[in-house]
């Protein structure tokens, strides 16, 4: 290896720093890349609390380019957790009724007229203006992993 000191660019100030023969022994072992600036940059930069910001999102959370990266609001899944399975409409359409929603929960049940109770959350009521026991709905029945539920509920 060699002994002697380089000379690199700082890419904030634009002179040249030491990189120690040590340093890069350090550097190597833990797989870094050499430092693009030297340090009083980087001390300056740490003080100020000013981070690098990708502009096209995080391309270590799924941004690309023009698209912001991550998850909405920044949310991580649960450690175990699974993704949520896409449910997929039988495309049979029932009639019913509005038993019980929970407003505050954002999710109710209703009873088709097979005398069947469907789960429903906030989502698949997006068309229906009004979400109160008593009104009237058609429906879709899909599968889901707990059982029967109602997608694309409307007023009729």
């Amino acid at each position: 290896m060699d002994t002697q000191d380089q000379k690199l660019p700082c890419d904030a100030c634009g002179g040249t720093f030491a990189f120690s023969t040590s340093e890069r022994e350090f550097y190597q072992e833990k797989g870094f890349n050499p430092p693009k600036r030297c340090a009083g940059a980087r001390n300056a930069r740490k003080t100020s609390g000013q981070q690098e910001r990708y502009p096209n999102g995080c391309p270590f959370n799924g941004g690309t380019a023009g698209q912001a990266g991550g998850r909405p609001g920044g949310a991580r899944p649960r450690p175990g957790s699974q993704p949520r399975p896409t449910l997929t409409g039988t495309g049979e359409y029932r009639n019913g009724e509005i038993v019980k929603y929970m407003q505050e929960r954002g999710f109710g049940f209703l009873r088709g007229d097979d005398q069947q109770d469907y789960f429903f959350d906030a989502t698949a009521a997006d068309g229906l203006g009004s979400v109160r026991p008593g009104v009237r709905v058609t429906f879709e029945v899909v599968d889901s992993p707990r059982g029967p539920r109602a997608q694309n509920v409307t007023a009729e």
